[in-house]
C-alpha cells in the first residue's frame, strides 16, 4: 500500500513539474526597447539630457527596458546639480521584479517605504533626505522607476505629468503569447551617443 501511495505521489510530482517546465517555454514577447522611449519624458525647461538609451536581454524570459536622465544645473557655485532619472522595464509579466507587488496593500509602510496609488496603479514610494524614489506597475507588467535628486517636495507630481505611459496600452495589448524563441535580436540604442549602440543575436536554445 505504501509502495502505491509513494507512486502515486511521484507520478504527480512529475506532472506538476512537467506543466511548470512547458509554462516557462511560453510567454508574452515584451516591447521592443524603442518603443519604451517614448513614455519617458522627452524635454523639460531647463533641463539637460544627459542619458538616453534602450536595450533588451534574455535570461530566463526575455525583458526590455529603457533609460532617460536629466540634469539641473546650480544656480550657485558649491550647490549639487539637482536630479532626475527615469526607467521603465518590461517584465512580459514575468521575472522577481513583479513579487514586490504581490500582496499590495495601500497605506501600508515598511522600513520608510509607502505603498500607495498613482492614477490607480500600485506603487512604491521613499523618502530619504534629498532622495525621493517611485516605483509603480503599469498595466500589470511595466515598472516604472523614478528618482529624484535635490528637489522640492512637491516635484514629483510636476515630473510625473511629463510620463506619457498611456503610449504603452496600444503595443502592450498587442504583445503576443508564443513560445520560447531558440535565437533573439539583442540590442542597445543610445540616442546621445548613436556609436554607443550595436547588436547582435543570441542563442536561447537549453
Amino acid at each position: 500500500m505504501k509502495t502505491t501511495v509513494l507512486t502515486i505521489l511521484i507520478g504527480l510530482c512529475a506532472a506538476f513539474l512537467a506543466r511548470e517546465a512547458v509554462a516557462a517555454e511560453r510567454g508574452l514577447l515584451p516591447l521592443q526597447p524603442q518603443q519604451l522611449l517614448v513614455a519617458l519624458p522627452k524635454t523639460r525647461e531647463g533641463w539637460v539630457l544627459k542619458k538616453s538609451i534602450a536595450s533588451n536581454d534574455a535570461d530566463e524570459w526575455l525583458v526590455s527596458k529603457a533609460e532617460r536622465l536629466f540634469e539641473l544645473p546650480p544656480r550657485n557655485r558649491g550647490e549639487k546639480p539637482a536630479l532626475a532619472r527615469f526607467s521603465i522595464i518590461d517584465t512580459a509579466k514575468q521575472g522577481a521584479l513583479l513579487e514586490r507587488f504581490e500582496n499590495f496593500a495601500p497605506g501600508q509602510v515598511t522600513e520608510g517605504v509607502e505603498a500607495l496609488t498613482v492614477d490607480g496603479m500600485p506603487a512604491f514610494r521613499s523618502v530619504y533626505g534629498s532622495r525621493v524614489k517611485l516605483q509603480v506597475l503599469v498595466y500589470e507588467r511595466f515598472v516604472l522607476g523614478v528618482l529624484l535628486k535635490n528637489q522640492e517636495q512637491d516635484a514629483l507630481k510636476d515630473w510625473l505629468r511629463l510620463v506619457e505611459i498611456g503610449q504603452l496600452r496600444g503595443p502592450a495589448s498587442n504583445s503576443k503569447f508564443v513560445r520560447r524563441p531558440e535565437e533573439v535580436t539583442i540590442v542597445k540604442i543610445d540616442e546621445l551617443d548613436p556609436e554607443k549602440a550595436y547588436s547582435y543575436s543570441l542563442s536561447m536554445s537549453r
